[in-house]
């Protein structure tokens, strides 16, 4: 799979829950990308209280392991919510100082290879339900992380670069990655 599970992030509420409607739910609930790449997801499980959030999902495509920092603020966001539980997900894992603030706080960290053997026990058509799901679409193009919309590809005397398509009123920018041979 492509570094950051395909740039979608819906993917964490079936592996978590292991419930085929939670694809549905989440994708309604799915907020726009933050300043540093991280997305927050809030989960509804809740038959009783539909409109209840259950539990915060934090996400992070970072290239280094997550320390106790993000952490401490998802931990945060669990108080400001008011749930019980939290899962961050890092697909390049997490400090131990992280790991150990998590578990004291009932927050479940989950690296790339975790995620992805939660997804290999899926039953094989929720597996391929949430596969469809995933890579629908145009995922090869970066969303705006400050307004949420597809960017499209700009040249500069500086070189190739994504710029927001909202842009003048939006003038997010993201360095583009060069193709490595």
């Amino acid at each position: 799979m492509p570094h950051g599970f395909g740039g979608r992030i819906i993917g964490p509420c079936p592996a978590v829950t292991a419930d085929p409607a939670a694809i549905r739910a989440c994708s309604r609930s799915l907020p726009r990308p933050t300043a540093d790449g991280g997305v927050d997801i809030r989960l509804f499980q809740d038959d009783t209280a539909p409109e209840r959030c259950t539990a915060v999902v934090q996400y992070k495509a970072w290239n280094q392991a997550v320390g106790v920092k993000p952490v401490r603020e998802l931990r945060g966001v669990m108080a400001h919510e008011r749930v019980d539980k939290a899962f961050f997900m890092a697909p390049n894992g997490f400090t131990d100082e992280a790991r150990a603030f998590a578990a004291e706080n009932r927050i479940t960290l989950l690296d790339g290879k975790l995620f992805l053997a939660m997804l290999e026990r899926l039953p094989e058509p929720l597996r391929q339900q949430l596969l469809d799901f995933a890579t629908e679409g145009d995922w090869t193009t970066p969303t705006c992380p400050s307004c949420g919309v597809k960017m499209a590809a700009r040249d500069s005397k500086r070189g190739r670069f994504w710029g927001c398509t909202h842009f003048p009123r939006c003038r997010a920018t993201l360095q583009m990655r060069s193709a490595t041979p």
